[in-house]
């Protein structure tokens, strides 16, 4: 009996490891396939971002618009190994290209520009810029800015201070609105950390304060229960944003009050879940705080959490059996990348249960740009020469790819975007934040309050964690990565574009080199040459003749074709902030100044004006001209006269009472 008792142990210990094993074996290989899903997203479909960098944030009609465009890989924010061609464009408010560059990247920018007409309508423009791969991605996220372009007539009569500065407003009334004006009723949208609220466990809320035009507008409210008791208090700040903290108890109903115009209005909260999880993530600069809470019993016991950086694995943990119902972890942030980062939550079964995305921001990361030089004061149109000197926090020196822009100081810089807010937010929240560059302007822990509250009160993702589990296989990029300008078209029989044609097609390209190439078209018609490494605007020429020799008339009976290779775009990718008041207020003084620089180029500008000396034309008859052509004519005739006289009867007298009239006649003579 004692035997079969100590048998029975045994047993039982065994089927226990058994069972503990595989359990574990699942997490492991769950926790494996994650690993392995973001390290395919991490070679294989990496995002590219493109940023642009102009000259100034406003323009007038007749100026140029110089710029340098940066590609970068999305994860590393280094040189990308995928495209080397970026489009730009400028586009009107009726979505159609103005202008377009196509731009050979050869490191980690290309510079271009881009001509204002002088008849350009006045209004909001917006300049992209994409590479045709960017595509592939649902919803691309592709760099767009405001680009504002005012209308100035030149009179030579004219100074700027009598331009009629008030003219300016049009074509923007519609957008310009005053940045404190409130539309409607306010309405709160509430985004539990973590994805839900759990009774019995603290949980801080994000919360968004939108008017009805969906604009965020500073509030302030509390956070009460049915009985109407205050449990916590809140307010909204800048774009509406802002956090409350409270612990929802079972069977309690919950709402936010606010009083507008003198009225309650109560929006209710979400309903807490009985049973689940909570994730928490505070940033201590150094370090993240990393806490996960449940009231299942051994309900964290399986669990997985994974920590990523724009694809880069940078956290992962396997839920313990002592772990009981919470644990707390801490992730330095030194040896990581400025960005923003997501934490997701996985259930024993591989189910997202929670998910929560912080902004990591380590002093250890920035970088220091020094710019001196040898005055303080300079003359107009004098040659400035300036030291430029970039290291890290040490001292020590750093490489880098850089632009300027330099304008006056009273105006041409209004943009909410600049580098590193579009690289490190903007980019990997889809494009949506309507001020990126004010979480960055200072250190004030006010600002960083609210970067945490946008990062609490946007899901946006690149990927969604069910999708890329549940993809078996790769699929091939609809549009391939471009590593040349290509120059692709076909050949078609004349005035008829829809019947191609073979033929052969030559390519001459007259630069500092002449390059010539030739190749014999494909059945259908299609040549295709490049791909090309050109870092300026050239000159290009396409020839086609018949492969086969024919008569002359049939060598030239076709046309060329050349593709648009421009790819299509959605009509409108985000909400491109547009032109407020505020804008065109600070842009009154930069008009002036623009003004009178047309006025000075107007007089002295040999682009757009030529000034000659007098030049005194006079007419000498030119006999041997006059008998040159009288020669040349009269061979013709004779050749008209021949053709007569063996075709016509009687031709023994016509053609010489012709030949008369022609060396009688006065016009010819």
């Amino acid at each position: 009996m004692k035997k079969a008792g100590i048998t029975f142990i045994i047993g039982f210990v065994g089927l226990c490891s058994i069972l503990a094993f595989t359990t574990l074996s699942q997490e492991r290989l769950l926790l494996k396939k994650i690993t392995e899903r973001l390290l395919d997203y991490n070679r294989n479909q990496a995002p590219e971002k493109t940023y642009l960098h102009t000259d100034k944030d406003l323009y007038t009609n007749g100026e140029t618009i110089w710029f340098k465009t940066y590609l970068v890989d999305g994860i590393s924010h280094s040189r990308t190994a995928k495209s080397n061609v970026v489009y730009v464009e400028l586009v009107n408010n009726q979505d159609s290209i103005v202008a377009q560059r196509k731009l050979f990247v050869n490191d980690l920018g290309a510079s271009g520009d881009i001509e204002i007409d002088e008849t350009i309508p006045q209004g909001d423009y917006t300049l992209r810029s994409y590479t045709k791969y960017m595509l592939n991605e649902e919803e691309p996220v592709i760099f767009e800015k405001n680009v504002p372009i005012f209308v100035q007539e030149v009179r030579s009569n004219m100074t700027a201070d009598q331009v009629p500065l008030t003219r300016s407003l049009r074509g923007f009334e519609r957008n310009a609105t005053s940045a404190n004006t409130v539309f409607g009723k306010p309405n709160i949208k509430f985004f539990p950390e973590g994805g839900n609220l759990v009774q019995g466990l603290p949980a801080t809320m994000g919360l968004e304060v939108l008017d009805a035009k969906g604009n965020g507008i500073a509030f302030k409210g509390a956070i009460k229960d049915k009985e109407g008791n205050v449990i916590e208090p809140f307010e909204s700040l800048e774009f509406g944003l802002g956090s409350v903290g409270f612990t929802p108890l079972p069977d309690t109903e919950y709402y936010a009050s606010v009083v507008f115009n003198g009225e309650e209005e109560r929006f209710p909260l979400p309903k807490a879940l009985s049973e689940g999880y909570v994730l928490s993530l505070k940033n201590r600069k150094d370090h993240l705080l990393v806490q996960v809470a449940s009231n299942e019993p051994e309900g964290l016991a399986g669990t997985i959490l994974v920590g990523h950086l724009r694809g880069d694995l940078i956290f992962k943990r396997i839920g313990q059996s002592d772990d009981n119902d919470s644990y707390a972890t801490k992730i330095y942030t030194d040896e990581l990348q400025d960005g923003v980062a997501q934490f997701t939550l996985f259930a024993p079964d591989g189910e997202p249960v929670s998910e929560r995305l912080i902004f990591i921001d380590d002093p250890d990361n920035d970088a220091l740009l020094t710019i001196s030089a040898p005055a303080k004061e300079f003359g107009k149109r004098e040659k400035v020469d300036l030291n430029v000197t970039l290291t890290d926090e040490k001292g020590k020196p750093l490489k880098g790819d850089f632009s300027m822009s330099v304008v006056s100081k009273t105006g041409g810089n209004v943009s909410t975007t600049n580098i590193k807010s579009w690289l490190l937010l903007d980019s990997d929240l889809g494009g949506t934040v309507q001020n990126p560059d004010y979480f960055f302007a200072d250190d004030s822990q006010e600002r960083k309050f609210l970067l945490d509250a946008l990062m609490l009160t946007h899901g946006w993702r690149r990927f969604v964690w069910k999708d890329m589990l549940s993809k078996n296989v790769s699929k091939a990029p609809t549009y391939a990565p471009e590593k040349g300008i290509m120059i692709d078209g076909r050949t078609t029989v004349f005035g008829q574009p829809f019947k191609t044609r073979q033929t052969v097609a030559t390519l001459n390209i007259y630069g500092p080199d002449i390059l010539n190439a030739k190749k014999e078209t494909t059945s259908q018609g299609k040549f295709s040459f490049g791909p090309f490494y050109f870092q300026d605007s050239l000159e290009a020429t396409v020839e086609a003749y018949d492969s086969i020799p024919k008569w002359e008339y049939k060598r030239k009976n076709f046309s060329i074709v050349l593709e648009d290779q421009r790819p299509e775009l959605p009509s409108r990718l985000k909400k491109t902030e547009r032109t407020n008041r505020r804008t065109i207020e600070l842009a009154q003084e930069y008009l002036k100044e623009a003004y009178e620089k047309k006025v000075t180029d107007f007089k002295y500008d040999p682009k757009k004006v030529t000034r000659l000396d007098e030049v005194v034309v006079s007419e000498r008859k030119n006999r041997l001209g006059r008998l040159s052509m009288r020669n040349t004519m009269q061979k013709q005739l004779l050749v008209f006269f021949l053709d007569a006289y063996i075709r016509i009867p009687l031709l023994g007298v016509k053609p010489l009472v012709l030949w008369i009239c022609w060396q009688e006649c006065p016009v010819f003579g």
